[in-house]
């Protein structure tokens, strides 16, 4: 065998104690990436790029997003806040969707499942004033027909007073 006698690559070579165990620059000992310090709840929010604000005008709860509603720590956020909402009993609720830059399929799954859930504990969820981009997703997803869209907060909270 010609390769037999060819000598060892230099990374193979013990480089002793010591360095064997230093991580690689800009990671901790376990080799993942280092974790910064958790500060509240923005900490969560800053790594989805998620952020929610709950506010009510009277007996209406108006949930407003503002980031990315995708895959991981954006969906999971929304739906901990309407199960927090539902568990309140609040039984009408609104998602703002102004500020929300992309959805997936999976924020768009959470959406469905939260409208689905509130009906199931006799409550309603609408949308109001989606971008331009989460309305054309909206609207090749065919939701739009199933969901209560609108455009202004006075329009949102004046529709469950006729509901």
């Amino acid at each position: 065998d010609p390769l037999r006698d060819y000598p060892r690559a230099n990374h193979t070579r013990n480089r002793g104690a010591q360095s064997a165990r230093r991580p690689p620059p800009g990671r901790a000992a376990s080799g993942r990436l280092p974790v910064p310090q958790r500060r509240g709840a923005r900490f969560r929010d800053t790594i989805s790029g998620m952020k929610v604000d709950v506010r009510n005008a009277d007996d209406v709860i108006i949930v407003d997003l503002d980031g990315r509603l995708v895959l991981g720590v954006g969906d999971e956020i929304l739906r901990d806040v309407v199960n927090e909402l539902l568990a309140e009993d609040w039984k009408k609720i609104v998602l703002n969707l102004r500020k929300v830059t992309i959805i997936d399929s999976s924020g768009i799954g959470e959406v469905v499942a939260s409208w689905k859930l509130a009906k199931r504990f006799g409550a309603s969820l609408k949308l109001m004033r989606p971008a331009p981009q989460i309305q054309r997703t909206l609207r090749l997803t065919q939701l739009l027909p199933l969901l209560e869209v609108f455009e202004s907060e006075e329009e949102a909270v004046a529709s469950f007073q006729t509901t």
